[in-house]
C-alpha cells in the first residue's frame, strides 16, 4: 500500500514513517512469538528466516516502471526496506532461535539492467522473478549448509 501511495501521491512523510514503524514493531513481536513457539515444541528444527530483498534502486533515471516516484521517495523506500530487515533480524535475535538470512539483490533491483524483480507489466509486480527466487534459494541453501 505504501508503494501505491508513492505512485498516487507523495510518500515518505513523518506520518508514513510512523505508520510503518508501528507495523514493524507488531511484526517483530509476532515473529519472535512464532519462533519461540517453534523452539518450545521442537528444539532440533533448523529455522531460517529470510529478510526482504532491496526492491528499488537509489535513482530511477530512465525507468518507466518508477515514473512518478522521486529519488527522495526511492531513498525513503530503501530505508524502509532496511528498517524491515532490522525488525526481522531483531525478532530472530530476541527469540534466540533461528538464523536471519539476507538475500543480496545488489545491482539487481527494479529497473536495473539485470533486474531480479518483476515490473508493472509482469504477472506479480515487485516480486522476485525466476533469477530473484533462485538468489533467495541460494542464500537459504548457503545458510543451511554453513552449520553442517
Amino acid at each position: 500500500s505504501m508503494i501505491a501511495k508513492c505512485y498516487s501521491s507523495e510518500c515518505g512523510s513523518t506520518d508514513d514513517t510512523a505508520q510503518l514503524a508501528s507495523k514493524m514493531q507488531l511484526l517483530t513481536s509476532s515473529l519472535k512469538d512464532a519462533l519461540m513457539t517453534i523452539k518450545s515444541q521442537n528444539t532440533t528444527t533448523k529455522v531460517l528466516v529470510t529478510g526482504y530483498y532491496q526492491l528499488v534502486p537509489a535513482s530511477a533515471k530512465s525507468c518507466d516502471t518508477l515514473i512518478g516516484i522521486s529519488d527522495q521517495e526511492l531513498l525513503w523506500l530503501r530505508q524502509q526496506d532496511d528498517n524491515l530487515n532490522t525488525a526481522i533480524k531483531s525478532a530472530v535475535t530476541s527469540a534466540k532461535y533461528g538464523r536471519f538470512v539476507q538475500p543480496d539483490f545488489t545491482g539487481h533491483e527494479l529497473c536495473t539492467k539485470d533486474s531480479w524483480i518483476q515490473d508493472l507489466q509482469q504477472k506479480t509486480p515487485f516480486h522476485p522473478n525466476k533469477d530473484g527466487q533462485k538468489a533467495i534459494g541460494q542464500a537459504v541453501v548457503t545458510a543451511y549448509t554453513a552449520d553442517l
